[in-house]
């Protein structure tokens, strides 16, 4: 059999719709067990949702449906049926996980709360994703993507400044939700293993939004700065016409710019004053209109490859056909050939990041009902005549020890922490005794090493005073990189050691520091560490259980391995970009979350190793591609309708698919709007009734969405009249309590104030008094403490030095100030 991570995994998986079977797709992609349970007939409610494959309505043809449920086991139960509960009692006796994503209070109406379930099985995982969390005033609101992605505040950022906000082409809060969950399940598995029960991880999807402006959020918290859509504050950074299309000018790092300005052809570019970041800032036209003429002349490919040759993350904006043959796609097999239960072969997108010693699996996505015999053949019948909910008594039912498998390892082997204190030392969570050495920088990498901080883990923070991490600011003045909001989130709960690894001495003290850790985390693009020795290879010969988790913008092979990225660059490069715009506007537009995006994900490849070694001790490397990873987690289902079909769907601003009206309104006051979905003829006529339409509700043009369709336009004038004149809290009060997806655009001061957050304790306060965004992951029903903000340059030198390696305090580096440089110095 081949190895998997988490072949010890048995998930009952009750979701549906995208987050949760995200999350169970994961899980069996990496080698869990996962049965899905259906409604007999319908299944998934995904099933029924378009496009289908060959533009056919089938309840097997939903590309949605094949996507997100690949190597799952499909078995139709009716949960509200007697007999149905006690066949999923039994299954709960023998599974590890149980996720579900129905609304708070459903599993409890149907006899399957936490508490039951709990009573069946002591050391089940139970991971709940729902819109608002299972507690506060937002619990039971009505939610769409568009809901959600408003109320976070991720909204009040994307599309422009002075047109309505823009709602993205991708459900990127529910992926995001399934990544969290992901996360969460593993984690609560790990604590298992510490004190022998299971915990319900609970994932809020609103929360996680939340997350996602960290950086916005905690710059108004500290410093009181509202920011809103804008052009972005770097010069050059975005996309620009071109002789075929759109080039992605990116000025970064920002160290190559003056060496990559001379690509223009434009003498005044190279002057002084355009040599920092600031500069070019005030001077955005004429930068742009300098740059412009030398792009117009060339093609999108020339420009990408003439860029990155200087070190600049230049790329260019893909549709989904030129994503799918992408060379660095083809070199790295991203693509895998899978069938479709009928004797068609397609082309999915295979692995979200490769682990070098646990391939990921690819299987088609099941039939309904498909694995019913299979899964039942060993319930018996009588068993269900006694089921009232569940059947027979708990001693009946709990689980015995699963055939073939050995004890757990220890948490942390003896030689993993002979020397110093213990990772982790003083604080607690499921990663208590995991130390991770982090050598990432600017957002995407510190992201995931701050959630593995969350969750417990030691995270060593190493920096090099000649160019601090761009997060640090670009002001060495008055310490002022010890002063930055962004900083102290995005790196909280983490260490600081200083370490120059281009000197031989300090290269050494890293290599000890790989003897006593377990992860070492770096983003940098290939061949910049591995020309001094700082691969897979070199730490294994120290460390041989070490996981590396390496996550370039493209990827550690291929190619374009060598080439620099950042978030504008992987959002056009994937094709994601092309699906965001508003409604019939040939131009696209950023929606800004893929550096967390990326973040979560390196924090769940990371999660699924350590998983693997408690298991069997072994480590091993994970080549994370920040490219795969945005085309996974976001536009994998377009991918594939692509393959399927070879359509590409139009971009429809606020608009939905299938709900009409659906739409951001302008409401009283400066810059403040209102989202609203109407899904069902009842929804309908409350919105008439508001309205002041009462003959809306009976003519024949108006009685469903796709007649509806016709008359949006006419639809959305008539409720921008009457939202124009309401303030956008009070009428998302007013439209949820009739029972209408509607959310306000929240701002970051609305989030800072807002009731939902404060009653479930979403912000939390550091060592400095401030507070923070808190981790929407819980398990057991928390989602902190934060230990401390991000630490001050080289804070923990003495720590590291003296403590865990047991050197003298001679040996302890001093901060030199002389010698302090920054990310954005050229």
């Amino acid at each position: 059999m081949t190895d998997v991570p988490l072949r010890d995994l048995k998930v009952l998986d009750l979701s549906h719709h995208i987050a949760g079977p995200y999350c169970t797709k994961l899980l069996a992609g990496f080698g869990a067990e996962v049965i899905k349970i259906e409604r007999p007939e319908t299944g998934d409610p995904l099933r029924g949702i378009g496009p289908f494959q060959g533009e056919t309505p089938d309840l097997e043809r939903s590309i949605p449906f094949l996507w997100l449920n690949t190597g799952k086991k499909s078995v139709t139960l009716d949960l509200k049926s007697t007999t149905g509960r006690a066949i999923v009692g039994k299954l709960v006796a023998w599974a590890d996980v149980l996720v579900e994503n129905f609304a708070p209070g459903v599993m409890a109406r149907l006899g399957l709360d936490y508490q039951t379930l709990r009573s069946f099985n002591p050391r089940l995982v139970v991971t709940s994703i729902s819109n608002f969390g299972q507690t506060g005033p937002y619990r039971d609101y009505q939610a769409e993507e568009i809901t959600l992605y408003a109320m976070s505040g991720q909204m009040n950022a994307t599309g422009d400044p002075d047109r309505e906000p823009l709602v993205p082409g991708v459900a990127i809060n529910q992926y995001t939700a399934g990544l969290h969950a992901y996360i969460g399940t593993l984690a609560a598995i790990r604590q298992r293993e510490q004190t022998g029960t299971g915990q319900q991880v609970e994932i809020s999807i609103h929360e996680g939004g939340v997350d996602n402006i960290e950086i916005a959020l905690v710059n108004f918290l500290h410093e009181g700065v509202r920011s809103r859509r804008s052009k972005h504050i770097m010069v050059p950074w975005r996309n620009f016409p071109c002789k075929d299309g759109f080039a992605t000018v990116i000025c970064a790092p920002f160290r190559n710019w003056v060496k990559g300005a001379q690509l223009f052809e434009a003498p005044e570019l190279l002057v002084e004053k355009y040599h920092h970041v600031r500069g070019r800032h005030l001077e955005r036209e004429r930068v742009e209109s300098l740059i412009q003429p030398w792009l117009t002349t060339r093609s999108r490919e020339d420009i990408f490859h003439a860029g990155q040759a200087q070190g600049l993350a230049f790329g260019y904006l893909a549709s989904l056909a030129e994503a799918m043959v992408l060379p660095q796609h083809l070199a790295r097999n991203f693509f895998v050939e899978t069938d479709d239960g009928r004797g068609g072969r397609y082309r999915y997108a295979g692995a979200p990041f490769k682990l070098s010693a646990t391939p990921w699996l690819q299987k088609r996505a099941p039939l309904l009902g498909e694995h019913n015999d299979e899964v039942l053949a060993g319930i018996q019948e009588p068993d269900l005549d006694k089921a009232d909910g569940f059947a027979g008594s708990a001693e009946t039912v709990l689980p015995s020890p699963k055939a073939g498998t050995a004890a757990p390892l220890p948490l942390v082997s003896p030689s993993d922490k002979a020397a110093g204190a213990k990772a982790g030392e003083g604080k607690g969570g499921a990663l208590v005794g995991v130390r991770v050495l982090d050598l990432t920088h600017s957002w995407a990498g510190p992201h995931g090493t701050r959630l593995l901080a969350d969750l417990g883990a030691e995270v060593i923070k190493v920096e090099y005073v000649g160019r601090l991490c761009l997060l640090r600011g670009g002001i060495v003045a008055d310490r002022m990189y010890n002063r930055r909001p962004m900083w102290f989130q995005v790196n909280r709960g983490k260490r600081s050691v200083s370490l120059d690894l281009d000197d031989p001495k300090d290269l050494e003290t890293f290599f000890d520091l790989v003897r006593i850790s377990d992860v070492v985390a770096e983003n940098s693009r290939g061949g910049v560490l591995e020309r001094r020795g700082l691969d897979y290879a070199g730490f294994a010969r120290v460390k041989p259980d070490i996981i590396l988790l390496s996550m370039a913008a493209f990827g550690k092979t291929g190619p374009w391995a060598a080439y620099a990225g950042y978030g504008a660059t992987m959002e056009a490069m994937s094709g994601a970009e092309s699906l965001t715009g508003y409604c019939g506007s040939p131009e696209t537009r950023r929606i800004r979350e893929i550096d967390v995006l990326n973040g979560i994900f390196s924090a769940a490849a990371t999660m699924t190793a350590l998983h693997y070694r408690q298991q069997t001790g072994r480590g091993q490397w994970i080549d994370l591609s920040q490219l795969e990873t945005v085309s996974h987690g976001l536009i994998g289902e377009y991918l594939l309708a692509f393959a399927m079909n070879g359509t590409i769907p139009e971009r429809h601003g606020n608009r939905s698919s299938f709900f009409v009206p659906s739409g951001c309104y302008p409401c009283a006051g400066q810059d403040r709007w209102i989202t609203m979905v109407i899904r069902n003829e009842r929804e309908w006529r409350e919105l008439c009734a508001l309205l002041g339409k009462p003959s809306w509700q009976t003519a024949a043009d108006f009685q469903d969405a796709h007649v509806r369709l016709n008359h949006h336009d006419e639809i959305d004038r008539a409720i921008a009249g009457w939202t124009s004149k309401q303030e956008a809290g009070a009428a998302q009060e007013l439209l949820q309590a009739r029972g209408i997806a509607a959310g306000m655009v929240a701002h970051v001061d609305d989030l800072g104030r807002d009731p939902h957050l404060r009653a479930r304790r979403f912000f939390e306060s550091a060592d400095d008094g401030l507070r923070y965004p808190g981790n929407p992951i819980r398990l057991n029903g928390s989602v902190g403490p934060i230990s401390w903000r991000g630490p001050d340059l080289g804070r923990d030198n003495e720590y590291v030095f003296c403590t865990l390696l047991g050197r003298s305090q001679a040996d302890v580096p001093r901060i030199n100030e002389q010698a302090i440089g920054t990310a954005l110095d050229p």
